[in-house]
């Protein structure tokens, strides 16, 4: 088996990719013109960003959008403590 994708689902996809650029020397492969999805050139796994808006859409059951105040981002409300 192998992982060949990822997304992270984001506020700003464009400052998300600018990040990446600066801070881990990625290149971007591909980013939408809309600015609401991009690809980083990242090897084998592609690294994607995706817009917050779009999780509803490609996630209606199961996204929850993080908040700096709630629980840690990829843990269900109930473990927030």
């Amino acid at each position: 088996m192998k992982l060949g994708y990822g997304i992270l689902y984001v506020k700003d996809v464009l400052r998300s990719v600018a990040f990446y650029e600066d801070a881990f020397g990625l290149k971007h492969r591909f980013v939408h013109e809309a600015g609401l999805y991009a690809e980083m050139d990242t090897g084998a796994t592609t690294l994607s960003f995706a817009a917050d808006g779009l999780a509803k859409s490609n996630l209606p059951c199961a996204f929850r959008k993080h908040e700096a105040s709630g629980p840690p981002a990829g843990l269900p409300g109930d473990f927030a403590g």
